[in-house]
């Protein structure tokens, strides 16, 4: 099926009040799957990246970017553009440009209010990728915080057992602290 198939297609859907046809039937269906559709799976499966990931980094919901893939939702250039820059980052321009291609007359145009709330979204997602960040950084900062609490308890052993006149006490003292050093270590090494 061409694109001007599908367009003869949609010319011949009922039209909702904006005198947009509703979401895709048929043809176009078969068409926008086979195109759009197959080309985000194939990139997101090379990216190694599950829907919920691209969801999360493009600012596009779960649903939509399945009803994408399925060819059951109709693309618009700035969504295909944000999943380009998520889905092959290296080459963003050269593949919205694919996706709009393999879109053809199918590819809803974007207007000033869907530019504008897929601007929001994508705000929306930068800011919740930028706190997953700080929450692996806060991860490792407690890491780094129980080593050094491990290091302590070490040294602390150390000074202890290099006393010339060490008691028996101490020693035993040093034993526990090596111990708690140890299990410290084994809690971050799972």
């Amino acid at each position: 099926m061409t694109s001007r198939d599908a367009v003869r297609v949609r010319a011949t859907a009922p039209t909702g009040p904006d005198g947009w046809p509703g979401p895709p039937t048929g043809a176009e269906v078969e068409f926008l799957r086979d195109g759009v559709g197959a080309e985000l799976r194939r990139l997101r499966a090379a990216a190694g990246l599950s829907t919920r990931m691209v969801a999360a980094r493009s600012g596009v919901s779960r649903r939509y970017l399945r009803d994408l893939e399925d060819g059951r939702r109709r693309p618009r250039p700035l969504t295909l553009t944000h999943l380009a820059e998520v889905l092959a980052p290296a080459e963003a321009d050269r593949v919205a440009g694919e996706l709009l291609a393999l879109a053809g007359d199918s590819a809803r145009v974007d207007t000033e209010r869907s530019i504008r709330r897929r601007r929001r979204a994508r705000r929306r997602a930068r800011r919740a990728e930028r706190i997953r960040a700080q929450r692996l950084t806060a991860a490792q900062r407690r890491e780094l915080e129980a080593r050094l609490a491990a290091q302590a308890l070490t040294d602390q052993a150390v000074r202890i057992m290099n006393r010339r006149r060490a008691t028996l006490a101490e020693m035993e003292r040093a034993g526990q602290l090596l111990d708690q050093a140890d299990e410290i270590t084994r809690g971050l090494d799972r």
